[in-house]
């Protein structure tokens, strides 16, 4: 059951190993990672945290996947 947050998002982190130098990240909202998935998804809910929150589906495998 995966869980992926609701609205994309960027962000940066200008020391995040120690070295000095900055390390960025990207999220996709649960639209697009509903997209990508396809019809495996078969049902979803919005989970609340904090000022967002995550989309929580059940799906089913895809052909030829465990």
């Amino acid at each position: 059951m995966p869980s992926v947050t609701n609205r994309s998002w960027a962000g940066v982190d200008e020391d995040r190993s120690g070295g000095g130098v900055p390390t960025r990240w990207g999220q996709a909202d649960a639209a697009d990672h509903r997209a990508w998935r396809g019809p495996a998804v078969t049902s979803e809910e919005f989970v609340p945290e904090g000022a967002g929150g995550h989309a929580l589906w059940a799906h089913r495998p895809r052909s030829g996947r465990a």
